[in-house]
């Protein structure tokens, strides 16, 4: 039963790779390009309906690999990194009765290099949204830091 798992697997590689083969050799011989100077017809769409933010060399991969991953990824790495920073916000008033001292620096600590590497994180999706055209990604992740900045409530962080 193993072994019938195994063979199924390695099947399942080699259809994948000759799958991307073929699509490679099918970009590199210009099959299914428009007459839109090389560009695909996605490109053409995306270029005149969006202002790109960012602007780098296209190595071809971005559609193909990049794109796809990160519309899958975009929603729940934004929800990891906005709890990462609305649990880290306000470590200090929790801790401040029961830690000692040296607990307090701890938590901080941990508390900054959370808010840090999840704003860090913030940065690069909006990049990236804003490479792949994703505009209701790039969107949810600026009106997120927005809300976390409490701009034009009144309250003060």
């Amino acid at each position: 039963r193993e072994d019938n798992y195994q063979k199924e697997g390695d099947q399942i590689v080699r259809d994948t790779e000759s799958m991307l083969k073929r699509k490679r050799k099918a970009n590199k011989h210009g099959v299914g390009k428009q007459h839109t100077g090389g560009k695909s017809l996605r490109d053409s769409i995306n270029r005149t309906s969006s202002v790109k933010f960012v602007g780098t060399a296209d190595s071809g991969l971005k559609d193909e690999y990049v794109t796809p991953m990160f519309d899958v990824t975009w929603g729940p790495a934004l929800a990891v990194f906005s709890t990462a920073i609305e649990s880290a916000n306000g470590t200090d008033g929790i801790l401040a009765s029961i830690a000692a001292d040296e607990e307090m620096d701890l938590a901080i600590n941990n508390a900054t290099t959370a808010i840090e590497v999840s704003l860090h994180g913030f940065q690069l999706a909006i990049c990236i949204a804003g490479l792949c055209g994703n505009d209701i990604a790039r969107d949810a992740y600026i009106r997120a830091l927005y809300n976390f900045t409490l701009l034009g409530t009144g309250r003060l962080l």
